[in-house]
C-alpha cells in the first residue's frame, strides 16, 4: 500500500470513533471486536457475532 493510502485510513479513523459516533462504516467492525475483547468478551461472547453472516445466508436459502 502507498503511504497515501495509509494516511487516508488514518485520518477517516481519526474522524470517526463508534465509542461517540456509532459505527459509520464496516471497517469499523475490527476495532469494535478489539475493543470489546479488551474488556473481557470471549470467543464465546462473541459467537453470534462471528456466525451473523452464516445466520443471513441460511435464512434467504
Amino acid at each position: 500500500m502507498d503511504d497515501g493510502f495509509q494516511r487516508r485510513i488514518q485520518l477517516m479513523r481519526d474522524m470517526v470513533d463508534f465509542n461517540t459516533q456509532d459505527m459509520t462504516t464496516l471497517g469499523q467492525v475490527a476495532e469494535l471486536i478489539q475493543e470489546v475483547r479488551a474488556d473481557g468478551a470471549t470467543d464465546k461472547d462473541l459467537k453470534p457475532l462471528f456466525k451473523s453472516a452464516e445466520g443471513d445466508i441460511r435464512v434467504w436459502e
